[in-house]
C-alpha cells in the first residue's frame, strides 16, 4: 500500500513539473476574474491580441463554455459532469498543442481558495484582470463586497500586473 502511494506522489509530481513547462510555452497568461462581464473581457482582450498579431488561445466558462482558437474558431467545451479547475490543464495543453503564444482564460472558479489554486498554480497568469466587484456569490466569498474584493486580489500571483477598472478594489491593493 505504501508504494503504491508513493507511485502517485511521484506520478503526481511529474505531470505537475510537465505542466509547469507547458504553461511556460506560453508567454502571456492572461486570467480575467470578477462579478461580472468576465467571457465578455475575455473575448475582448483575445481579439485585441489577435489584432496585434499574437497567437491567441482563449477560454470562456459562462453558460456555455467555449474554447476560442488563434483563428477565431470556437469549440464547446464538453463536460461529463460539473465544472471543475483541473480542466484548466485540458486548456493549457490544447493552447500548446497548437502553438498558441498567449493564453487569455475566464477565472472559473467562484471559492476563494479554488481561484487560488486556479490563478496561480493551474494558470501562473502574468497578467490578472478584475472586472468588477458585485455582491454576487457573497455566500461563498462575502459576507460583503469588499470580503469578495480581498478574495479576488489574493487570487493574484505575486508577480503579476493587476488591471482593474473596479474602483472598490483601488484600497486594498
Amino acid at each position: 500500500m505504501a508504494c503504491l502511494a508513493c507511485i502517485c506522489v511521484v506520478a503526481g509530481i511529474i505531470e505537475f513539473l510537465l505542466h509547469i513547462r507547458k504553461l511556460n510555452l506560453l508567454n502571456i497568461r492572461i486570467v480575467v476574474n470578477g462579478s461580472r462581464g468576465k467571457s465578455s473581457v475575455t473575448r475582448l482582450i483575445a481579439a485585441g491580441l489577435r489584432a496585434a498579431g499574437v497567437k491567441v488561445f482563449a477560454k470562456t466558462t459562462g453558460t456555455a463554455p467555449r474554447m476560442i482558437y488563434p483563428d477565431s474558431n470556437e469549440a464547446p467545451i464538453n463536460r461529463r459532469g460539473n465544472p471543475n479547475i483541473i480542466e484548466q490543464r485540458y486548456v493549457v495543453n490544447e493552447a500548446v498543442r497548437v502553438g498558441a503564444t498567449a493564453m487569455v482564460i475566464e477565472c472559473m472558479s467562484i471559492r476563494p481558495e479554488l481561484q487560488r489554486v486556479e490563478v496561480q498554480r493551474l494558470i501562473n497568469s502574468t497578467i490578472y484582470v478584475i472586472t468588477n466587484v458585485r455582491s454576487d456569490h457573497l455566500e461563498v466569498m462575502g459576507p460583503t463586497i469588499e470580503d469578495a474584493a480581498t478574495a479576488m486580489l489574493e487570487a493574484a500571483p505575486k508577480h503579476a500586473i493587476i488591471m482593474t477598472a473596479e474602483d472598490r478594489i483601488f484600497q486594498y491593493m
